[in-house]
């Protein structure tokens, strides 16, 4: 004779597993999220102070040029305790007035470039004409 078995508690136990398994698979890969994202956060301030830097390192170079048109001394500058660097300085072709200029703040492992054409033809004022972030010099 065929006796009746009983598996409603045996459903009841591989489901209840079932769902405590994703329930911690999606708790985890959600803590993950939020680990991972803290990494993305600080890259980027890392990245924005870099840019700082490097645009007080321009700023600088501006300021070195107009009191001295045949400033041409690369350096690293303190910046708040920081530092960026000039890489160069060089002219314009055959505009004597005109300097390309090249800076680079780093901050951790983020680097800014920028490069800028510097117009000192009616000094004091020096004119930023252009400039640009490269990706190396």
């Amino acid at each position: 004779m065929y006796a009746p078995t009983n598996n409603h508690g045996y459903v009841a136990l591989v489901t209840a597993i079932f769902v405590a398994a994703s329930l911690l698979v999606f708790v985890i890969a959600v803590n993950f999220e939020g680990y991972f994202s803290r990494f993305t956060v600080v890259e980027s301030d890392q990245k924005e102070r870099a840019s700082f830097l490097a645009e007080a390192c321009l700023e600088t170079t501006r300021l070195r040029i107009a009191k001295d048109i045949d400033y041409n001394d690369p350096d690293p500058v303190n910046v708040g305790g920081r530092t960026c660097d000039i890489v160069s300085v060089t002219t314009h072709g055959s505009y004597t007035d005109w300097r390309i200029v090249e800076v680079q703040g780093t901050d951790g492992g983020a680097v800014t470039n920028l490069r800028a054409v510097l117009d000192a033809d009616s000094l004091p004022t020096v004119r930023i004409d252009s400039w640009e972030e490269v990706g190396s010099f």
